[in-house]
C-alpha cells in the first residue's frame, strides 16, 4: 500500500461522498481535505454525518469550474508527502446539455487532477468515479455518458505518467446492504417514490427490463481496495462496479418496493396501496383507447407523461446495454438481498408521506380533506 499522509475527496457532501466520509473518518487517519463548492456544502455534509465525523473534515472552498478557484485551493491544500485523490464530484444529470454538464465533469476533473498532482511531493494515487453506462464500444446516449467517458480518456492521456490512476465505473448507486442509508436520493430514488406512492396505475416498460445497481458500501469496498493496490506493480487500475447480468427487473423492483411499503401501513393500521402494472407501449395504446369510454382519460394521459419521463431512467439504469461487472473484492450481492433494505430507508425517511391515509387519485374515490 502506498504511503498516504493526506486525502482529498470532492463531492464530499453528495450521496457517494457523504458515505466515503463516514468510512474515511472512522477507518483511516491521514488528514482529510474536502473540496466543497460552497459552505452551504459543508452544512449539508455535517447533516448527513453528523458533528463528530464533520470536525475531521478541513473543508476548502472552491468551484473547481474556475481557474481562478482551483488555483486558490491549491494554496490551502498545500503540499503533502503523497495524496490520495478521490475526485466523485460531477453533474449526473441525464437530460442536461454537454454545454451544462462538461465544465465539471471535464474541465473540473482536469482541475481537480491537477491540484492532486501539484499536492504531492511523490506520486498520488488519484481514483475518478465515473459511470458504468459509459461503453469503449458504443457512442454515449446521453451528455452525462459522454463527459464522463471524455474525463477518463482525459486523466489516461494527460495524468497517467504523473499519477496512479484507478477509474471505477458505478451503476446507479442506493444505499447500503446493511441498513439502507444514503444520504441524499438521487438516481433510482425517484423511480421508487412513484412506485411507492401509486402515483399512476402503470408504467408503460417491458416486464423483462432491468435496472443496474450498486449498493454504496460496495463502491467504498472497491475504492478502498483500489487506493490499497495502485503502486508501481499496478499504476493504472479499471473497475466497474454493477450488477451486470444480475441487474434487477423492473417488476421486481416494483413489488419488492410495493411490498415494503404495504407492510409499513399495515403496521400503523393503514389500507394498501395498489402495486402498479408495468406494461408494454402495445398495451398501453389499447388502454388509452377504452379509457374515453372508461371516462379515465385523464388518468391514462398523466401515465404517459409519467412514462415519458421513467423511459429515460429505465433506458439509463441499464436495459439494452451489457455491463460486465470487473471489481477487485468478491462478487455482487444479488439485488433482491439489500433491496428491502434500501427501500425501507426511504420509507423511515418518508414516512409523513408514507403514512397518509389515503387513495390514489386514479382510482377515482374521493380524497380525505
Amino acid at each position: 500500500m502506498l504511503d498516504y499522509d493526506a486525502i482529498i475527496l470532492s463531492g464530499a457532501s453528495g450521496a457517494v461522498g457523504s458515505f466515503l466520509v463516514r468510512e474515511l473518518t472512522e477507518h483511516w487517519p491521514q488528514k482529510l481535505i474536502c473540496i466543497l463548492r460552497e459552505p452551504s456544502s459543508m452544512d449539508r455534509l455535517r447533516k448527513a454525518v453528523g458533528d463528530d465525523m464533520a470536525a475531521r473534515v478541513i473543508p476548502v472552498y472552491a468551484d473547481l469550474t474556475k481557474d481562478e478557484d482551483a488555483a486558490a485551493a491549491q494554496a490551502v491544500v498545500g503540499v503533502h508527502h503523497r495524496c490520495l485523490a478521490i475526485h466523485c464530484a460531477g453533474d449526473v444529470s441525464w437530460t442536461k446539455s454537454q454545454r451544462l454538464v462538461g465544465p465539471i465533469n471535464i474541465d473540473g476533473t482536469r482541475r481537480f487532477a491537477q491540484l492532486s498532482v501539484e499536492a504531492s511531493r511523490n506520486r498520488p494515487a488519484i481514483i475518478f468515479l465515473s459511470t458504468a453506462f459509459c461503453s469503449d464500444d458504443a457512442e454515449p446516449r446521453n451528455a452525462y455518458e459522454a463527459t464522463k467517458l471524455q474525463a477518463e480518456r482525459m486523466l489516461l492521456d494527460d495524468f497517467s505518467a504523473r499519477a496512479y490512476l484507478a477509474t471505477i465505473r458505478c451503476s446507479l448507486v442506493v444505499g447500503s446492504q446493511s441498513d439502507g442509508w444514503i444520504a441524499r436520493f438521487n438516481g433510482l430514488y425517484p423511480m421508487m417514490s412513484l412506485i411507492a406512492m401509486a402515483e399512476v396505475p402503470c408504467l408503460i416498460a417491458e416486464r423483462t427490463y432491468t435496472v443496474d445497481t450498486v449498493p454504496i458500501d460496495i463502491v467504498w469496498r472497491e475504492i478502498e481496495l483500489a487506493a490499497r493496490q495502485l503502486s508501481d506493480a499496478d499504476p493504472v487500475l479499471r473497475l466497474i462496479v454493477a450488477s451486470g447480468n444480475n441487474a434487477i427487473r423492473l417488476a421486481k423492483f416494483a413489488e419488492i418496493t410495493s411490498a415494503r411499503v404495504n407492510d409499513t401501513r399495515a403496521a400503523e393500521g393503514l389500507g394498501a396501496l395498489p402495486q402498479i402494472s408495468i406494461i408494454s407501449e402495445r398495451q398501453f395504446r389499447f388502454l388509452m383507447k377504452a379509457s374515453k369510454s372508461w371516462d379515465m382519460e385523464q388518468q391514462f394521459s398523466k401515465v404517459e407523461q409519467i412514462s415519458d419521463i421513467m423511459a429515460g431512467y429505465i433506458a439509463h439504469g441499464g436495459s439494452g446495454r451489457d455491463i460486465e461487472p470487473r471489481l477487485l473484492g468478491n462478487a455482487m450481492p444479488m439485488p433482491e438481498s439489500y433491496m428491502p433494505s434500501v427501500v425501507d430507508y426511504w420509507i423511515g425517511r418518508n414516512r409523513s408521506r408514507v403514512l397518509v391515509d389515503r387513495v390514489p387519485e386514479w382510482l377515482g374515490e374521493e380524497q380525505p380533506a
